[in-house]
């Protein structure tokens, strides 16, 4: 078997061993050394309870070898070869006919994790030195068997999504991660024995049952329900998504969603596995390995857009010189084509009414519509919309307008402002700020309040704020002209 992994037989056990120190790494060479001995396996099952998987050393495996999850064009770069041949070792482990256990201890990090939960049993060992997790998204990925697999076998989804989609490490001395880890599904036993001990007294009838049930929860999991409802409760921490890629977060959170909706493993790894590999291509996913090589302990990758406002921003399309020269037109379409960023989208601009209070919403033609109807229905509150001339059949209250792109108007119906009551003006972007401060002197004139103009997109350099003294303007993501 070479020096990276041994097998032998104890009675009726087959015991495999990650001999690859310190950190018993994985890479596809020893991906298809282990395929190889659960073949051997799979043709002499009757000799068989039963398999163990140990690692050598103070650590169980503290994952995948960074270097060949590279892209081909880069240094020992093979991540289109190893992805395939790790899930399809997962897969085959997962799906064995007979039980295996994972004793971890140590480190079980990354894909070493992914490896040790696609067993049929995980028993941490030495608990006061286990640590557990996955940190690739920290790194500018994501772990695509994680997400395909983990959310089937937890008990606590939203600790789960949290914990995909941070980086969060366990640690075994620290109770509460001790039963988040259980809660979890990750770790299904602690023991205080050592390997051999637990080795000498496992009874694999017993586990059998256990194997079966997971075997089928593996294969045949029902569709569990998630939306991006619960995703974005679960990453409530701005603290942390906010340093992480915005390439990896949303191709992420698009994995997850989608492995959410097939009920076979087979069907969400093959999901997962192209989206990763599709994600491999970009530049934050090198970017992000190589910080980590250069510096395991404390990777600084520097991506360039970063947590939910950097989707957004990734998301909308630039035409320079667009309607006439000068102009860059900031295309918020392709927010709303997407479900997950729409969702995104209104998730932050959510955040900006926090602490706000007031009666209704001024939705502005024609891109403040689609946000102003979204939000009047999670808010439950009014929308009043703010239209070109000649498009409200009643009586008005109107202001003339001098934008960057035409000289207008715009409208309002005069029985929808209300004195006294307050208002948030909503509207995809400002510019030079010529728009809102129309609309913000309509419902004055009208008795009402304006409490603040909450926007998508801020132009920096046109410092349209300086229109609108004295009137908060919040903005989700911003952009300078160079952008």
């Amino acid at each position: 078997m070479g020096e990276m992994i041994k097998f032998e037989t104890k009675g009726r056990t087959g015991i495999l061993t990650l001999y690859n120190p310190p950190y018993n790494m994985l890479n596809q060479e020893i991906c298809e050394l282990i395929i190889m001995v659960l073949e051997s396996v799979r043709v002499k099952l009757e000799r068989y309870d039963g398999i163990v998987i140990v690692g050598e050393g103070k650590h169980f495996c503290a994952g995948v070898d960074v270097e060949e999850h590279l892209p081909e064009t880069e240094k020992g770069g093979k991540v289109i070869t190893l992805i395939p041949t790790f899930h399809k070792l997962l897969i085959n482990m997962s799906t064995f006919p007979i039980p295996i256990v994972a004793l971890i201890h140590g480190s079980c990090m990354g894909g070493g994790l992914e490896f040790a939960r696609a067993c049929h049993m995980v028993i941490a060992l030495d608990k006061d030195n286990l640590r557990i997790g996955l940190p690739e998204i920290k790194l500018g990925c994501f772990p695509p068997f994680g997400l395909a697999l983990f959310p089937r076998l937890s008990y606590d989804l939203d600790s789960m999504i949290r914990f995909l989609l941070t980086g969060r490490v366990l640690k075994g001395k620290v109770d509460d991660d001790c039963n988040d880890a259980r809660m979890m599904g990750l770790v299904d036993d602690f023991d205080k024995r050592t390997s051999e001990e637990v080795i000498n007294q496992l009874d694999f009838n017993s586990i059998y049952e256990m194997h079966t049930r997971i075997v089928d929860r593996f294969q045949y999991h029902p569709r569990y329900s998630l939306d991006m409802a619960t995703i974005l409760t679960a990453l409530e921490d701005e603290e942390i998504t906010n340093t992480l890629s915005s390439s990896a977060l949303y191709h992420a959170i698009d994995v997850l969603l989608g492995c959410s909706s097939v009920a076979g493993l087979d069907e969400a790894v093959q999901l997962a596995e192209k989206a990763y590999l599709d994600m491999a291509s970009g530049p934050d996913y090198t970017k992000g390995l190589k910080a980590c090589l250069e510096n395991p302990k404390n990777p600084e990758p520097g991506f360039s857009e970063t947590g939910f406002s950097g989707i957004l921003k990734m998301t909308i399309r630039t035409k320079r010189c667009w309607p006439k020269p000068g102009v860059s037109f900031r295309d918020i379409t392709p927010v709303l084509m997407d479900p997950v960023v729409s969702k995104i989208a209104l998730h932050l601009l959510e955040r900006k009414l926090k602490g706000l209070k007031f009666d209704a919403f001024v939705g502005v033609e024609a891109r403040g519509f689609p946000f102003g109807g979204a939000l009047t229905d999670r808010q439950e509150k009014p929308l009043v919309l703010a239209r070109k001339p000649g498009k409200l059949p009643f009586p008005v209250i109107s202001a003339d307008l001098d934008t960057e792109y035409s000289q207008d108007g715009i409208q309002i119906h005069a029985d929808q402002i209300e004195k006294g009551k307050r208002y948030v003006i909503i509207d995809d972007l400002i510019a030079k700020g010529g728009t809102l401060s129309a609309i913000k002197g309509l419902i004055e004139e009208a008795g009402g309040i304006v409490v603040s103009c909450v926007v998508l997109v801020k132009l920096t350099d046109l410092n349209g704020r300086k229109n609108l003294a004295g009137c908060p303007v919040y903005s989700c993501v911003e952009f300078t002209e160079d952008e």
